[in-house]
């Protein structure tokens, strides 16, 4: 049989304390990240990781964090290892790296960030403030 190559993914999922009351909307968003890649890899991390597995339901991911945020730490660490793309999923209270990485980052926000933390010019952003569903694969 033929194989086709699935992207490797990483979906970052910010856990810090700030992120209350927004964890249906990220779980949507991981849900949905999931249901359209195989078996993507899911970060929670706060100022650091707290938790990485491979998933292949959203219903495995387990919220665990609960501090500051640090997701610069977060991109750089899943770019080290050879991602196509990483997903991350946050209120946009954090800071981002300051170079490019090499995989293509995808911003999911699930609130409108406060301006003092701008989201990079090198990251495609999605809007998930508002609706009930976003997609972001």
């Amino acid at each position: 049989g033929s194989y086709k190559a699935q992207p490797k993914v990483s979906i970052i999922c910010d856990t810090s304390a700030s992120m209350d009351g927004l964890y249906e909307r990220a779980f949507t968003a991981i849900a949905q990240g999931c249901r359209g890649l195989n078996r993507p890899r899911v970060v929670s991390f706060d100022t650091e990781m707290h938790d990485a597995k491979t998933l292949s339901n959203a219903k495995q991911f387990e919220w665990v964090g609960r501090g500051g945020t640090r997701l610069d730490r977060a991109v750089i660490e899943e770019d080290s290892r050879r991602r196509q793309a990483i997903v991350v999923i946050t209120d946009g209270e954090t800071r981002w790296p300051d170079s490019r990485p090499r995989a293509k980052v995808i911003i999911c926000l699930v609130k409108k960030p406060r301006s003092h933390y701008p989201t990079p010019s090198w990251a495609t952003v999605i809007d998930c403030s508002e609706e009930a569903r976003c997609y972001c694969g």
